[in-house]
């Protein structure tokens, strides 16, 4: 069973952001970078994003992801300026640098290979709707 044919629940990701001079952090902070005297809270990103970079995972990332191989990793550049890391699902074409693609946080994949939280990329047309 591949990533894409199992059930689960998505929602737009969200990311860190500082309540006092709006920085937005991908990576787990306490405090702002900018100013360490602001606090963070987490909000919510549009989801919409291009693709930056990506590559095809012909290894598994541990024995009981055998079958979830070959995987696109991307690197995407959100509407709002972050860069993260997503998979491509489904597994379909493989991307184009600048390609339109919407994130999401998935839940409930109930695999070891795709945690809880993890984004995933589904590519859409330059209109905004999903690519079937």
């Amino acid at each position: 069973m591949t990533v894409s044919d199992q059930r689960h629940t998505s929602r737009p990701p969200q990311l860190q952001r500082c309540e006092e001079c709006n920085t937005w952090t991908v990576t787990p902070w306490v405090r702002c970078p900018v100013d360490p005297s602001h606090p963070l809270s987490l909000a919510r990103v549009s989801g919409r994003a291009t693709v930056y970079s990506w590559t095809v995972s012909h290894v598994p990332m541990s024995p009981v992801a055998h079958h979830a191989v070959p995987y696109t990793t991307l690197l995407v550049e959100l509407e709002e300026g972050q860069r993260v890391l997503t998979h491509l699902v489904p597994q379909s074409a493989l991307p184009q640098i600048g390609t339109p693609v919407l994130v999401h946080e998935v839940f409930g994949m109930d695999s070891e290979f795709v945690p809880n939280g993890a984004l995933m990329s589904t590519p859409v047309q330059r209109g905004g709707s999903r690519v079937p």
